[in-house]
């Protein structure tokens, strides 16, 4: 069967199409009238979420099954995707591994996986993104960081470590596309708290820290429609990050955190 040709309307990819965070953000761009594109590695997920999205918009919703960390056919598996007749101006980048800090700590293979997974490949994803929008002339990149890469803390650090390279990562595309004559593209770093997903489902949950994933979508597409750069979801973990921040290490290291 011929691919559908859908150059007349703009597309949204997502890389991550099984995560919750992507699926409400989906769902929200579906009821707009946007083809969808889901990447991911899990097809069962992905044809389930293609069915859920599938019904609340007339317009395609095609996936693509890859591992989104398998660095060696990244270049393949943007080719295909790319070639699929879509007319994609938008990115959502929303795919990480929590993982465990002492796992990782103990296994250098876990460490490796964590580093890949979280900051290498997803900035190989976002930098071939921005190629794209460059030669296309715009487009929008949203990548969903972490509060995390704020300062390394005991608990995470492994995990911190690669969410905070992505944070300089994006800022760094921000300064690069703030210099691109002849293409406007912006990038939206999402940093978000605790989140009520499958991914946390070991973590004790519960509280006014936990938000939905839901709520992190509806705010995160408010922020692209204003054209932010950066934000927290919510945003009271931007004072909660700055007290950690400000905190003198000798206070600091007497934490449990």
């Amino acid at each position: 069967m011929p691919k559908p040709n859908n150059q007349d309307a703009n597309s949204l990819l997502v890389l991550g199409g099984t995560s919750a965070v992507a699926l409400a953000y989906a769902r929200l761009r579906a009821s707009e009238g946007k083809p969808i594109i889901l990447v991911g590695r899990n097809s069962d997920k992905l044809k389930l979420n293609q069915a859920d999205l599938a019904a609340r918009t007339k317009k395609p919703v095609d996936i693509h099954v890859c591992d989104l960390s398998d660095t060696a056919i990244l270049d393949k598996n943007w080719n295909a995707v790319t070639s699929m007749g879509h007319n994609i101006s938008e990115v959502f980048l929303a795919y990480g591994l929590l993982g465990d800090q002492l796992k990782t700590q103990k296994d250098s293979q876990k460490f490796l996986a964590s580093l890949n997974t979280n900051f290498v490949s997803a900035a190989m994803w976002a930098e071939k993104a921005f190629d794209h929008f460059a030669y296309k002339g715009s487009g929008q990149i949203t990548v969903i960081g972490s509060v995390a890469g704020d300062r390394g803390r005991q608990s995470n650090y492994h995990y911190g470590t690669a969410k905070g390279a992505l944070e300089i990562f994006c800022d760094g595309m921000a300064h690069r596309a703030a210099r691109f004559k002849g293409a406007k593209i912006n990038i939206l770093l999402v940093k978000p708290g605790f989140i009520d997903t499958p991914m946390t489902d070991h973590l004790d949950k519960g509280g006014l820290l936990w938000a939905s994933p839901e709520k992190i979508a509806k705010i995160t597409l408010k922020a692209v429609f204003r054209g932010k750069r950066k934000i927290y979801a919510p945003w009271f973990w931007r004072f909660i990050l700055l007290l950690i921040r400000m905190t003198p290490r000798f206070a600091f290291h007497k934490t449990g955190l």
